[in-house]
């Protein structure tokens, strides 16, 4: 399964680097953790060597909050797990770190 989705999350990341607003940088490291189970700020500001308050004080300035950008990027990666038949929603609930598959279908079709 991880050799369909490398590429498709490659591809995205690429994407996001390519944006130079920090939000984009905190999407671009929620999707290298998230799919490891540790979608969480937290996580974030470890990997990146910032403190939690600091992210959400930079994603303020940008008009945004770290749970939107959490629930964005949960979304981008839905999406290209869904376009695999294969995956089950139970699975796409669980890569992209919902507590359960009725979490995510309730959030997903909002």
């Amino acid at each position: 399964m991880w050799n369909y989705l490398e590429p498709e999350l490659k591809k995205r990341k690429e994407e996001m680097e390519a944006d130079k607003r920090f939000a984009a940088k905190i999407r671009t490291m929620l999707f290298e953790v998230i799919p490891s189970g540790n979608g969480n700020i937290e996580t974030v500001a470890r990997e990146m060597a910032l403190s939690p308050r600091t992210i959400q004080r930079k994603l303020s300035e940008e008009k945004t909050t770290s749970m939107q950008q959490l629930n964005h990027t949960r979304e981008l990666l839905a999406k290209s797990y869904l376009l695999n038949n294969e995956i089950s929603s139970e699975k796409v609930a669980y890569l992209i770190s919902y507590s359960d598959v009725y979490a995510f279908m309730r959030v997903f079709r909002q």
